[in-house]
């Protein structure tokens, strides 16, 4: 990707440096503007890498791999009129870009692959790295970094009815503002086989991990029933919350027990949020360099009450009386047996009561 280099001079901000249609293979390229023409106050649609569409749009088969790209507006955008589809992108070199890194909004999206795809980038006012939002039927994920980026939100997931991620990794992210999310949800059901994030500075009130909203299957017609409504988590791996690398984001003893941290919590849904929504974590491996780790154990979800677990890891499930768990118990769904009465019980949402 570094021998062949393409520098955009283009005064026209709404001139993508490459556009890609139909059938196309992109590989093997650097893209980037000149660094002077990038002003940071771009929006969508500014200063674009690759456009997916020529004369017909980036479909069928078609492939972009081994490509750099760095100092844009936005990497790869797919808007209305460029819909992507069926298309594999794979091992992606994404930086300093200073609105979106993937910015794909078209509605009629099914069947993109994002393989080994690196995000990263210093510039001030990066909107999100990772957006899909219009509809994005069936979409695969098999390794996606966010990195050290201040962000609205690290990934964006609106209208994706059939994500299945294999790995997805957050490090060194901050979020600009309160009550916002690394990963964002809106009307989006599917699988994230394994979602860790590491060593990311926390700024910002009442911030979470994943951030749910609506659960509104929407195809822009009135009949709209509430069925894109379930995540499932394979293992959540998280180390170092609040707790950055000091070189590059400035020292914070204490982690998530610092004020800055106030309101944290793992999973998270606002009071407004349309519809229900369930969400299934099958496994929790969790690290602290700080004394924070009451926090971790405790794993603080949801304060609104808005989103039904039906798992949240591994808790014991059986042994003595004085071995019983405290945490991460879901109401009237985790069981215990307990060998020194020789009784299951159920944990009631206060504490362990016989089933009867």
């Amino acid at each position: 990707m570094f021998v062949t280099k393409i520098v955009s001079r283009s005064t026209d901000a709404k001139a993508p440096i490459l556009r890609a249609g139909r059938s196309s293979v992109v590989a093997d390229l650097e893209l980037s503007f000149e660094p002077g023409l990038i002003s940071n106050t771009e929006g969508r649609g500014d200063r674009v890498g690759i456009y997916t569409a020529a004369q017909w749009s980036l479909q069928r088969g078609s492939t972009v791999r081994n490509v750099r790209i760095s100092d844009v507006g936005t990497a790869i955008y797919s808007p209305n009129g460029a819909e992507s589809f069926s298309v594999t992108y794979d091992t992606l070199e994404i930086e300093d870009f200073s609105y979106r890194g993937i910015d794909f909004s078209s509605d009629i999206r099914t069947g993109n692959v994002f393989n080994n795809i690196y995000l990263k980038s210093s510039r001030p006012n990066v909107d999100i790295p990772f957006a899909l939002t219009g509809e994005e039927s069936e979409v695969s994920i098999q390794q996606l970094n966010v990195e050290h980026t201040k962000v609205n939100t690290a990934i964006l997931l609106e209208d994706v009815y059939g994500l299945a991620a294999s790995t997805i990794h957050i490090e060194g992210v901050t979020l600009r503002n309160p009550d916002t999310g690394y990963i964002t949800l809106d009307g989006s059901s599917g699988s994230v086989e394994s979602l860790s994030v590491y060593l990311s500075p926390i700024e910002q009130h009442n911030t979470s991990i994943i951030r749910i909203g609506d659960s509104v299957y929407d195809i822009g017609a009135a009949f709209k029933p509430h069925s894109a409504a379930y995540l499932r988590v394979g293992t959540l791996h998280v180390k170092g919350l609040n707790d950055p690398n000091a070189d590059l984001h400035g020292a914070k003893v204490g982690g998530l027990n610092r004020t800055d941290a106030k309101g944290f919590v793992f999973f998270d849904r606002p009071q407004q949020a349309i519809g229900e929504y369930t969400v299934q974590l099958d496994n929790y491996v969790w690290y602290t360099y700080q004394e924070d780790k009451d926090i971790y154990r405790a794993f603080p979800v949801d304060p609104n009450k808005r989103i039904q677990f039906t798992k949240l890891g591994v808790v014991p499930t059986s042994g003595k009386t004085s071995a019983r768990p405290t945490n991460r118990l879901i109401p009237y769904v985790s069981t215990y047996y307990d060998t020194d009465l020789s009784k299951l019980l159920i944990w009631d949402g206060t504490k362990w009561r016989p089933v009867v």
